[in-house]
């Protein structure tokens, strides 16, 4: 689906109209919601984009409904195979953040598994995509980061404590995340940066 384009919902009878409607409403929702992630910027899309955390789950929503969009509506047939890891990647990323946001210290088997298996999804789709972008369009547009590296070991890790049957709860890899960490430095940058020295102590000390 080309972004501006006008829809001809009667030129995609596969599809049920009403669903049609639904996914073109979330598509301009989603669009128009980018703008409103108080850490992005366009010029983000570039080659070696960096986002915030939680601007980062917000974005892969946008991905998702973007690519469903573009899949329906393809400018080239050759890009069917790219769009397609794209959107199974990022819901593969969006469904690993839900299960360790959405779970506490510790874990069940079923539920770590699941981790697992979206981890591995995310990676294997992510390498798909750099190598088809660098291959077949000539663009490094996936660049693999350290982050990369860093959920690979968590994967193989994961897959080492699922090998012993003996074992109920698993440790959340979450626990060794920096989020807090990083927010309360944020706080403080940005409350010396916008009232006095003397303010800022007292608050400092208050919190």
């Amino acid at each position: 689906m080309r972004r501006g384009s006008p829809m001809d919902v009667n030129k995609y009878c596969i599809v049920p109209t009403a669903i049609f409607i639904c996914l073109a409403t979330l598509l301009d929702e989603a669009l128009a919601f980018v703008h409103l992630v108080p850490h992005f910027s366009m010029l983000l899309l570039g080659i070696a984009s960096s986002s915030k955390g939680s601007d980062t789950s917000h974005l892969l929503a946008w991905i998702a409904v973007l690519t469903t969009g573009l899949l329906i509506d393809p400018i080239s047939p050759g890009h069917l195979v790219l769009l397609r890891y794209i959107k199974n990647t990022a819901m593969s990323a969006r469904t690993f953040l839900r299960l360790i946001y959405g779970h506490g210290l510790w874990l069940r088997r079923h539920c770590i598994a699941a981790v697992h298996q979206n981890n591995h999804s995310f990676l294997q789709g992510y390498n798909a995509c750099a190598f088809l972008s660098m291959n077949q369009f000539q663009f490094t547009g996936f660049a693999m980061k350290s982050k990369s590296h860093m959920l690979a070991h968590s994967k193989v890790d994961i897959y080492r404590m699922l090998q012993n049957s003996d074992t109920e709860y698993f440790l959340n890899m979450l626990i060794w995340g920096c989020g807090m960490n990083e927010d309360v430095i944020g706080k403080v940058c940005r409350l010396s940066r916008k009232v006095s020295t003397r303010k800022f102590q007292r608050t400092i000390k208050l919190d």
